[in-house]
Order: C-alpha cells, then structure tokens, then sequence
C-alpha cells in the first residue's frame, strides 16, 4: 500500500494503528493551551474535559471535520512519533532552512550549519518564502507545515502546538502587510 507521498507503507506497521488513533481523538495528548476550546471557564485539567465530553462534541469544539483519514506518508507518521520538545525544533529547524537566520538564537552552531547545507542543496541562490516582517521561527515553521499538510490533517495537528502559536503562524492572519518573497537571507527579494 503506497501513502499519499508515494512512499510504502506496511498495513501490519504499528505506526499506522497509532495514527488511527491520532485521528480519531486528536485531543489526546494536545497542548494545554486548547482547554478553554474544550470547556471554557473551567478550572478542570485537560485530562478531564476530553474524557468528560462525547468526542462528537469534542470534534465540534475544536472544529474537526469527522471524515476517513489519510494514509500518512513516513514524514507525518514520524512528526507522530516526535515528543512536544522535537516537533519545536523541526519547525526551527524548518524555517532556518528557508529563511537564514530567522532561528540563529535557538540553533546550535551545527544545526544551523546543517540547514544552509540543506538550503544550498534544496534551491541554491534565491528562495520564494513569502512571509511577513516581524514573523519568527515557530510561527514561520508552522505556517510551512501548514500549506503541507491536508486541511483535516492540519486541523489534528495544530492542537499539539501552543494555540498562541498557531495562531501566529496562521497565514489566514497575514493581512496587514503583502507577503514578500525573500531570499534566504531573509531580505526582500525579485522587487517585491
């Protein structure tokens, strides 16, 4: 069976059980920062507005269209696999790659060696990276996951990223200045 992204997947792989799971009840596991979504004015942990509500509800609240999932291509099967601290760091990492410099305080010196080799590799000399002043590394990085994904995909999962974030990162909120294409140096690029 061929994913989305052409790449074979096995339907004995465990891998996919969990993103079964993932897709059915996206709220397991999610940022905190969505609780108010779930049960607004209440002081009750995470733990307990999910388990406490019908996941009818649930998907309504955190407006999740109830469809069949995708079959995930290995890229999304191992951003599942990653831990909160690791999925910061590929949007970081992500966005350095873009855009030179954009994450330099947050990067090693090695890992920022690594996404100009990347960079250079991918498109060498100018890059298209449309993205308003000011934007910074998470937000430009989710932004990137966002045009990648499918819409229900990226609808599951923006929950388990700081909803502050996402929405700093939601290209939909980039109205106040054009978008510029850029190059990766981060400077304006093509006249724009």
């Amino acid at each position: 069976m061929d994913s989305p992204r052409g790449s074979p997947l096995n339907i004995d792989d465990p891998r996919l059980i969990e993103w079964l799971r993932f897709w059915q009840c996206p709220w397991v596991g999610m940022d905190v920062s969505w609780r108010d979504t779930l049960r607004p004015g209440t002081d009750h942990g995470l733990e307990d507005a999910w388990q406490s509500m019908p996941p009818t509800l649930l998907r309504r609240r955190l407006y999740l269209e109830e469809e069949v999932p995708p079959m995930p291509g290995e890229a999304l099967l191992h951003w599942h696999a990653l831990s909160p601290q690791e999925r910061v760091r590929v949007l970081r990492l992500a966005a350095e790659v873009a855009v030179r410099d954009i994450a330099t305080p947050l990067l090693a010196a090695e890992e920022r060696a690594w996404c100009r080799r990347l960079a250079r590799a991918l498109m060498p000399g100018n890059w298209p990276v449309a993205y308003p002043p000011g934007l910074t590394a998470e937000p430009l990085g989710l932004a990137m996951l966002r045009k990648w994904l499918p819409a229900a995909a990226w609808a599951r999962v923006r929950l388990h990223y700081h909803r502050a974030l996402v929405e700093a990162g939601d290209a939909r909120r980039w109205t106040g200045s054009r978008p510029r294409a850029s190059t990766s140096s981060g400077t304006p690029c093509c006249g724009a």
